[in-house]
């Protein structure tokens, strides 16, 4: 089986594929990697039952979006910091946050 070029409908915006932090061909390339260490090579493939909702490419970029912490670069962007600052404001107050909630 063939990974083919996905159509319109199935791959993500122009915005995703750009946050994606990947080009076109290098995400084409991706994505066949990835379906053929799903469903190619192992023995049993390691895709059991349903499909994922999203699809193989939408998964793919989910994951790339995801790896980068969207999260944080919002946070960041919302209180006019950059991201390393929202990391570690967090991590500075995570253990006072948890122990404060504790106490109630």
């Amino acid at each position: 089986m063939t990974v083919e070029r996905s159509s319109a409908q199935h791959r993500g915006s122009a915005v995703e594929l750009e946050r994606s932090g990947l080009e076109n061909d290098q995400l084409d390339g991706l994505v066949a990697r990835v379906h053929r260490v799903l469903v190619e090579d192992p023995d049993p493939p390691a895709i059991k039952g349903r499909m994922w909702a999203l699809g193989l490419y939408k998964s793919v970029v989910l994951v790339l979006l995801l790896r980068q912490n969207p999260v944080q670069e919002a946070a960041a962007e919302l209180f006019g910091v950059s991201q390393a600052v929202s990391v570690r404001a967090f991590a500075d107050r995570r253990t006072a946050l948890r122990v404060g909630c504790a106490a109630q």
